[in-house]
């Protein structure tokens, strides 16, 4: 930027507090801020304390509703106030609650319905503190890699770029400009960053994110059809249709500043092509591997798809413009009624890549033929892994579907009230969303109710988890698969039942189950580590010294190294020189490339490469920065010579080197069977025990004195995990089904584990419970406990915890004592601004580092509310020794011996509501409180068993149960028994003592 930037004297201080994008960014003045926040909150809650009407049976929140929220009242801990007024807008229908924009603070939050008080009209009359303003006289582009577009809509990555600049200002300024026809703001966000001032639209435009709107422009926009012609006028610019208007690049005021920015990245199908086309990747989520018997194209554009109009439409205001790789292929092949098996990594479009053509198929109800029975039978059941995911894609079908309110769409999930189930299966629906279990006890105990008869499409969404976890309830439902594939046969003209396959590793199983099942799939992998498995690669370990490495890979490629095209990728360019070295001398002929070579010459290397034939070929040695540049897909042999890539992304990309022979359609029936070889040396413990999982996933023999070290290393590598919390599944349930990919820890360390309270195990605790995470973990403030052995009461005094926060508040108030802290470390004891004036100790939980922007994220448990949240690394200040000492009176609290019902991996919506409602209706009154027996203290963590509400009666007579959370949640099919929780912790606390 210029150094002549200033900022303007009719420029207003102010703080972000929401970015949807450069359009739409929420602010509020600095000045004056705080005393308007008290004021009000002291009127809100004065109109709060009168008999204000709530929410019921008869009457439920509306979108614009105006709403007061008391936290007096409530178990948010996340309301920035003690008193807030909300609007209300949609209703999240995966956990029952409703999401509230709370105006005076510019942020939005879930409450359940019992939060909310209706705010009658005109009963306050104060403005809202925060206000909605855009960035003027910009537009949105896409760029390529010879032009650019105006897009009707912000890129993620420009959104992404916009909240992370505005996060790193210290502080901002708004000059407003002009406004639109609704009075809204449009003007100019001045930042300090690093003590120099960035104006935001020119850092879009810079980082080609946006072009300014200048004379030149709108010559341009003028002289174009109207069909794809573009408003100009002092609000935001839209364009008018789906089209946007190609410019060439010199006619953007843009700089070609980043020579690092990805390319568009080509597609290859190996199913239709020898050979792969162009692509300069290092994302295996941009590639897919394609193999089919049947031909299908692929979408570039959500135009091509065909799908109904008001799809389309929907499709739009989901700003869905672009397909992702996946859909492009997935799509086409759904539409055509193939069989579909599509596997990706997470957050690839997996849900979209079925759900969008299958809605459509639904919607314009062509293609399905009208039998004379069955009416009320679903024409697609989607089966889930969890109860949660049957909610997410119920909400994702909804939005789709909005335009198509007649197509019905019904759930099936645990916690469920059967009647209300029934009734809605007599009624009939079109699609049906369930999980394995249940879906099972449907067809045994309604099937009369449940007709198939007109079942087309049977989605199974996270095949690999549900073949793998529900084999039980799978042998009923695959018995129905059957019936119904014979039964579509028999009818003439109708077409088949299609199976539609979405997971995220490829398996045994799957490949049982689509050869049992499935005729002529239609298989998308869009992950190299994915295709390995598909294509059953033969793979060993070596495990050597790192000065006999060198030897090991002579010996390994043998006399007959020239008739196999063999890649060796190495860490560093000097570890490459001294193995080409090495192979040279032994008269191993070489190809060395490595990221201190200029690019032609990395191109030299691959055109040597490209024409070297069998018996001629070259060995070549390279490292993992140049791969992308060398675009190599025909290698046979992949050596990994060292391990300690980056990440797991680099480390897969490997792969990509044999890539032409993924499928054995495009590989030679008369080459040897592709494999790979991977080297360890003394220095690969931390890789050692990732790489054992893609042995093991291989199917490869691992000898049991391998399995030992291999385990011994896992243990080791977990008590390094010292800046890590226990895992949450660890927690919850005593073990994680994740444990070979989650990276949390899964062992006890004493030195950071140490219980933070005297209270021992056998203790009876009384609880407020101020937080609900879900059905068994909650946060609380412990008032007394009981010690088991002398039956002593120890009362945790509330007057020392108000006497903290005036003193921690009376600390903060000196603005000179509010000084940013110098050490940021796991377990360390800061402070943070939770909101103006009101400041609260925090103990860092774990930092998160985002590689794209460098700018550290640091997850903080609020000791003294439990709260868990994300902060900015610049948000935390010191605290003062006296006061870092003082003693929490705040822990988690896990309930032990229950896991959710049916064994899914999370906790349904539905078990979450219970507990809420639990705790609402049993805590009724000053005489009630919760109780629980420690059975496990760790850190600021009880786990308790039972926990339950007692009612204190008068003349010394021993305290009512009332009721029981466990028992409650069993009795009503939202929990089942766990006895392994509370043993497995036990035994991980043993196992940490013999290890220290």
């Amino acid at each position: 930027m210029e150094d002549s930037i200033y900022i303007p004297n009719t420029a207003e201080s102010v703080k972000v507090t929401n970015v949807i994008d450069p359009f739409h960014i929420r602010i509020r003045r600095t000045e004056n801020y705080a005393t308007e926040i008290v004021r009000l909150e002291g009127e809100l809650h004065r109109i709060a304390k009168t008999n204000l009407q709530k929410y019921g049976d008869h009457l439920h929140p509306q979108i614009g509703d105006m709403v007061i929220i008391d936290n007096r009242s409530s178990f948010n801990a996340e309301l920035p106030g003690w008193c807030c007024r909300g609007i209300v807008g949609l209703f999240n229908t995966i956990n029952t609650k409703y999401r509230v924009f709370l105006p005076d603070h510019g942020i939005a939050l879930e409450f359940w319905m019992e939060d909310l008080k209706i705010l009658p009209p005109f009963s306050i009359s104060d403005d809202f503190l925060t206000s909605s303003i855009g960035i003027h006289d910009i537009l949105p582009i896409t760029t390529g890699d010879e032009s650019a577009c105006i897009s009707e809509f912000w890129s993620n990555s420009a959104i992404r770029f916009t909240k992370e600049i505005l996060s790193a200002s210290t502080q901002t300024y708004f000059d407003c400009l002009s406004f639109d026809k609704s009075g809204n703001k449009f003007g100019e966000l001045y930042l300090i960053v690093d003590n120099e001032i960035i104006v935001l639209s020119e850092a879009l435009i810079y980082n080609q994110f946006a072009t300014a709107i200048n004379s030149s422009l709108i010559e341009i926009i003028e002289n174009t059809d109207i069909s794809s012609r573009v408003s100009v006028e002092n609000s935001p610019i839209k364009t008018t249709k789906e089209t946007t208007l190609e410019l060439s690049r010199k006619n953007l005021d843009t700089t070609d500043y980043n020579k690092g920015r990805n390319k568009n990245n080509a597609v290859y199908a190996h199913a239709f092509n020898g050979s792969p086309k162009g692509n300069s990747c290092v994302n295996s989520s941009h590639e897919i591997l394609v193999c089919s018997k049947l031909l299908c194209e692929q979408l570039n554009s959500v135009a091509e798809a065909g799908f109904p109009e008001k799809i389309h439409k929907t499709l739009r205001s989901m700003t869905l413009v672009r397909p992702m790789r996946l859909q492009g292929y997935v799509w086409p092949a759904i539409c055509k009624g193939l069989n579909v098996v599509a596997v990706n990594s997470p957050r690839s479009g997996k849900t979209l890549s079925y759900l969008i053509p299958i809605t459509s198929l639904v919607a314009a109800n062509e293609i399905y033929p009208k039998f004379s029975s069955g009416l009320n039978g679903p024409l697609v059941i989607i089966l889930c892994v969890s109860s949660t995911d049957v909610f997410h894609v119920h909400e994702k079908c909804k939005q789709i579907l909005k335009e198509y309110p007649k197509i019905r769409i019904l759930t099936a999930f645990n916690g469920m009230p059967e009647k209300n189930l029934m009734m809605k299966l007599y009624n009939g629906c079109e699609i049906l969303i369930s999980t394995p279990p249940c879906l099972k006890r449907l067809i045994k105990n309604n099937r009369k109710l449940l007709n198939l008869n007109r079942l087309f499409h049977m989605i199974f969404d996270g095949a690999d988890v549900i073949l793998d976890k529900y084999r039980k309830s799978l042998g009923e439902i695959f018995r129905v698969i059957k019936e119904v594939q014979h039964g579509h046969c028999k009818l003439p003209g109708s077409m088949p039942l299609q199976l539609i396959t979405i997971a995220q590793h490829w398996t045994p199983l799957m490949r049982n189950f689509v050869d049992a099942f499935i005729k002529d799939p239609y298989v998308c992998i869009g992950s190299y580590m994915e295709a390995v498995v598909y294509a059953s690669f033969k793979t060993k370990l070596y495990i050597n010294p790192k000065q006999e490495k060198a030897a090991k890979v002579v010996d390994l490629l043998g006399s007959q190294w020239s008739m196999l095209k063999t890649v060796i990728v190495c860490t560093t360019p000097h570890e490459a020189r001294e193995l080409s070295e090495y192979l040279k001398s032994a008269s191993i002929d070489t190809l060395i490339a490595h990221d201190e070579m200029i690019f032609t010459d990395i191109r030299g290397i691959r055109e040597s490469w490209m024409v070297k034939v069998s018996g001629m070929y070259s060995v070549l040695v390279c490292t993992d920065q140049v791969l992308s540049d060398l675009n190599i897909r025909d290698a046979e042999l992949l050596i990994h010579y060292s391990l300690a890539s980056n990440t797991k992304t680099q480390f897969f990309y490997r792969f990509s080197t044999l890539a032409n022979n993924f499928s054995p359609q495009t590989r030679g029936k008369d080459r040897p069977k592709l494999r790979f070889i991977m080297i360890a040396d003394e220095s690969n413990d931390t890789q050692l025990y990732g790489i054992i999982t893609i042995m093991r996933r291989l199917k490869t023999k691992i000898r049991p004195e391998m399995e030992a070290y291999f385990e011994k290393i896992f243990i080791s590598t977990e008590m390094a995990k010292t800046d890590r919390q226990l895992c949450e599944n660890l927690k919850a349930f005593g073990c994680c089904p994740y444990r070979d990919a989650c990276t949390s820890r899964h062992c006890i360390i004493p030195e950071i584990d140490q219980p933070s309270t005297q209270i021992k195990t056998g203790d009876y605790v009384k609880f407020v419970i101020t937080s609900i995470h879900s059905a068994n973990h909650y946060s609380a403030r412990v008032v007394e406990y009981t010690r088991a052995n002398t039956n002593e009461k120890v009362t945790f005094s509330f007057e020392e915890l108000a006497k903290l926060s005036v003193e921690l508040q009376n600390h903060y108030a000196d603005p000179t004592r509010r000084r940013s802290a110098r050490t940021v470390s796991v377990g360390h004891i800061c402070a943070v601004e939770e909101a103006p004036g009101n400041y609260k100790r925090v103990k860092v939980l774990s930092l998160v580092d985002k590689e794209s922007s460098n700018i550290q994220d640091v997850e903080v448990r609020c000791i003294d509310d439990g709260d868990i949240s994300f902060v900015k690394i610049s948000q935390l200040l010191e605290v003062p020794h006296e006061l870092a000492e003082w003693p929490s009176h705040f822990v988690d609290i896990y309930l032990t011996g229950i896991i959710p019902f049916d064994e899914e991996p999370t906790w349904s919506p539905c078990a979450d509501r219970m507990a809420y409602t639990w705790l609402h209706e049993t805590v009724t009154h000053s005489t009630s409180s919760v109780f629980g027996k420690v059975l496990l203290h760790l850190s600021h963590i009880l786990w308790i068993d039972p926990l339950e509400v007692r009612d204190k009666l008068a003349n010394g007579y021993p305290d009512l149960i009332d009721a029981s959370l466990k028992n409650t949640l069993i009795s009503n099919k939202c929990a089942m028994k766990n006895e392994e929780h509370i043993k497995n912790l036990l035994a991980l606390c043993r196992t940490s003592e013999v290890s220290n």
